[in-house]
């Protein structure tokens, strides 16, 4: 699938990372929340909100982002068991 979208062989990420992509355990499919998960929301990547940013400034605990929990629970290089993949995309709407 990477070479028929991108024309190239997906070694070459390996190559330019200077190591081998961790084989997935785990792939979550969905659409906002499972694109947050990955850091990003419509594509682009989540700093924080100013919501968090106020509680900051006041003091205030803040629960985690849900990017960093992801990446505790589901990538290996930061402690996960599993190796875990995102694969979301916010404003494509489910329908039940």
């Amino acid at each position: 699938l990477y070479r028929a979208l991108f024309g190239e062989s997906p070694q070459l990420i390996d190559e330019e990372l200077g190591k081998a992509r961790p084989k997935i355990d785990v792939a979550f499919l969905g659409e906002s929340v499972v694109e947050a998960m990955d850091g990003r929301w419509l594509g682009k990547h989540i700093i924080g909100s100013s919501k968090q940013k106020q509680q900051q400034q006041q003091g205030k605990k803040n629960l985690p982002m849900i990017n960093e929990t992801f990446e505790k629970l589901f990538r290996k290089d930061k402690g996960g068991e599993l190796e875990g993949v995102a694969l979301g995309i916010a404003g494509g709407g489910a329908y039940y």
